[in-house]
């Protein structure tokens, strides 16, 4: 998380041109590093996610999804699972989830 605060900081006041540019020709390039062993760790100098259990598509959105957005918010896995209450939702459960995420699901009553 720390990485990708510091790396929004210059980021998130680029083009949103060139932020796409960077995810849809350099993540697949990284992508690709991300398989050698030794050299994989590169990766962290640079603004990409990379995810090895999905599409590289996966891959491309969420660099520029997390690197291009001017605003973002982060949530505590209480106060979404209020929201999901308010909503009328049940069966709210908090999944697995990589980096600090939170991920919650619910269920439309009767659906």
């Amino acid at each position: 998380m720390f990485r990708r605060r510091f790396l929004r900081g210059f980021t998130r006041r680029l083009p949103k041109r060139v932020i796409l540019w960077w995810s849809l020709y350099a993540v697949p390039v990284f992508w690709l590093i991300d398989k050698v062993p030794v050299v994989r760790y590169v990766r962290y100098f640079f603004p990409v996610l990379l995810y090895r259990n999905y599409p590289l598509s996966w891959s491309i959105l969420d660099t520029f999804d997390t690197y291009a957005t001017e605003l973002e918010s982060r949530h505590r896995p209480k106060e979404v699972f209020r929201w999901f209450r308010e909503a009328g939702l049940v069966d709210i459960d908090l999944l697995d989830s990589d980096d600090g995420w939170v991920s919650v699901r619910g269920r439309v009553p009767g659906a």
